[in-house]
């Protein structure tokens, strides 16, 4: 039986969790496995910073890079 561990906290997965993908770097990607308990922790940060991001858009805003500053290595 294959044991696979959470990236995030390190410990086994004892049921189905998630996958994370990064984005492409010299043509590979890192494959990260994400715990239940992990992944709630990250769609809560993802839901933070979407609400974050978009609140406080006016019309003249959308569709801008709201990323406009950040280079592709950044890590959010």
């Amino acid at each position: 039986m294959i044991s696979v561990t959470c990236s995030f906290c390190g410990k086994e997965l004892n049921e189905t969790g998630g996958i994370l993908l990064s984005p492409p770097s010299n043509g590979k990607v890192e494959k990260h496995h994400v715990c239940r308990r992990c992944y709630k922790i990250l769609n809560i940060i993802r839901e933070t910073w979407v609400e974050a991001d978009w609140k406080d858009l006016t019309e003249n805003d959308k569709g801008k890079n709201i990323h406009e500053g950040f280079n592709n290595d950044t890590v959010v």
